[in-house]
């Protein structure tokens, strides 16, 4: 009886296994069909891949330029050696500021500056009106073709005569801005407002400041000369534009200590400014020359007089010391002295 019973459990035990071994056979068949589509389905990949690899191309291309923005081939403007390699990759996150101050405030020195390089010269201010754009690029490694005639040139007149030829009222230079990294950004240089030898340079800034895409606007003013009719009629068109707003006392290094207080004029410029309808402005004092020397200091841009004058706004901003970041190993760097390092991570906080 139980070997009956057992016998019989055997038996459908090995009916059970047949099944099974009969579906799994169902399923391997099922698999290889699969595999052999998606054989086919590579392959065919691969064939429009190579068909159609240019518009591939292009249109990543395309939307990776749209994500950092302001890249056109036309032209002057910028020019990559390796296109595919050399754009920025995409990326949710960029930061576009827009700069804007009059002729008397260092707005060239201090793009410079937080750029880390000459690429503009204080002359452009007056003698072009147009837009610059400057673009972060990805690594090092080599130059755009406007930014390699700009490191050629010989003389400033050159560079603006180049500028003045093109008949674009933009200007496109892409570089490794080092302090901002491989993050996208662009810096959008307007004419200073107060050039009385061409009316257009009001109208471009203006209508930069309405018009073009940018994150927020750095608005440099002179220390030296707070207050006057031309930085106020700028400032109008700044808050017209209804977009966040750092300002940059600049010109600090000039101060006379016994004569000049750097608390005092920041003081000053918010109450300015809190009057013409910047509610609780965020004010910066820097020294974009002071900062200027310290990013070319080492390199042939300087000659003797630039390294005295390094040396001598060092001792004299180290006793001032604006700015401590609770980092000694940067507080007393050329960086934070001058108020630029400060500056950066300000405009930072505005990116999207």
């Amino acid at each position: 009886m139980f070997f009956g019973k057992l016998k019989k459990a055997q038996a459908e035990t090995n009916e059970k296994l047949e099944v099974l071994s009969q579906k799994q056979a169902e399923l391997e068949k099922i698999i290889q069909i699969y595999e052999e589509k998606l054989s086919k389905t590579e392959e065919k990949v691969e064939d429009i891949s190579e068909t159609y690899k240019d518009e591939i191309r292009s249109a990543i291309r395309a939307n990776v330029e749209s994500e950092v923005s302001s890249t056109d081939s036309s032209g002057l403007k910028v020019r990559y050696a390796n296109q595919d390699t050399e754009l920025f990759p995409r990326r949710r996150r960029r930061l576009k500021v827009l700069v804007t101050a009059t002729m008397s405030a260092g707005k060239s020195t201090l793009i410079n500056a937080l750029v880390g390089k000459k690429i503009l010269f204080s002359q452009n201010e007056s003698a072009t009106g147009k837009i610059y754009h400057i673009l972060n690029k990805v690594d090092k490694s080599g130059f755009s073709r406007l930014e390699d005639e700009l490191q050629n040139l010989e003389t400033e007149q050159e560079i603006i005569k180049i500028s003045e030829s093109s008949s674009e009222k933009d200007i496109y230079i892409s570089t490794y801005i080092e302090r901002f990294n491989e993050f996208p950004v662009e810096i959008i240089d307007t004419p200073g407002t107060n050039y009385s030898g061409n009316d257009n340079h009001l109208g471009l800034t203006e209508y930069a400041l309405n018009n073009i895409d940018y994150d927020v606007i750095l608005c440099v003013l002179n220390a030296t000369q707070a207050g006057t009719y031309d930085e106020k009629k700028n400032l109008q068109l700044v808050k017209k534009a209804d977009k966040p707003v750092i300002f940059a006392l600049n010109k600090i290094d000039t101060f006379n200590k016994k004569n000049d207080s750097v608390e005092q004029s920041i003081s000053d410029a918010e109450e300015e400014l809190s009057e013409l309808g910047f509610l609780e402005p965020t004010v910066l004092p820097v020294s974009s020359y002071f900062a200027l020397l310290g990013c070319l200091s080492g390199t042939d841009s300087l000659d003797d007089d630039d390294e005295f004058e390094l040396e001598r706004l060092t001792r004299k901003l180290t006793k001032d010391k604006l700015y401590k970041t609770g980092n000694e190993d940067i507080d007393d760097t050329v960086d934070v002295l001058s108020g630029i390092y400060q500056l950066g991570n300000e405009l930072l906080k505005y990116t999207k």
